[in-house]
């Protein structure tokens, strides 16, 4: 923030790391303010980006970088997912409308019971999964090509890419 309130030449900097769903009101927005925005300010700045989604204040700015990686580059990681899935139900026989439509609204329920249900992921996976079964045999491959370990490789290059372009 000093960078910025110094670059900028005024004391009230505010920085938002917001992500693509907020273009329909989906989105997640992570902020950081300089000690120059008061705290009407900061309710006011709240209030703007709740129309956007849900937002999460920091004082510590080093999340931001974090929230690059995570949330903002986030939504292109479920796309390739999604594109992938889709993908797989026409490889297997499905019409491509009808694969889209089920991976979708499969993405979207499974996510929407975790929110609401604040379920741990492994919990609702372990759910889905019955012995020797198609989703376990599913879960092998995935975890025999290394897609969880690839996930968290991929987050630490975005957040370490996002460190070296706020060095310059």
């Amino acid at each position: 923030m000093d960078t910025l309130t110094k670059g900028l030449g005024h004391p009230a900097v505010v920085r938002v790391m917001p992500n693509t769903p907020a273009q329909i009101g989906e989105g997640m927005s992570l902020w950081t303010c300089s000690e120059g925005v008061d705290d009407s300010k900061r309710e006011l700045i709240k209030a703007v980006l709740g129309t956007i989604g849900q937002e999460i204040y920091v004082s510590d700015e080093k999340y931001m970088d974090m929230a690059t990686a995570l949330s903002a580059s986030g939504p292109a990681y479920v796309f390739l997912f999604i594109e992938a899935l889709i993908d797989a139900g026409v490889y297997v026989g499905m019409p491509r409308d009808m694969a889209r439509t089920l991976a979708l609204q499969t993405v979207y329920g499974s996510t929407k019971l975790l929110m609401d249900t604040e379920m741990h992921p492994s919990v609702a996976k372990d759910m889905v999964v019955s012995p020797a079964g198609t989703t376990a045999e599913a879960l092998r491959v995935l975890e025999d090509r290394g897609v969880p370990a690839a996930i968290v490789s991929a987050v630490d290059a975005a957040y370490r890419k996002s460190i070296q372009l706020g060095q310059g």
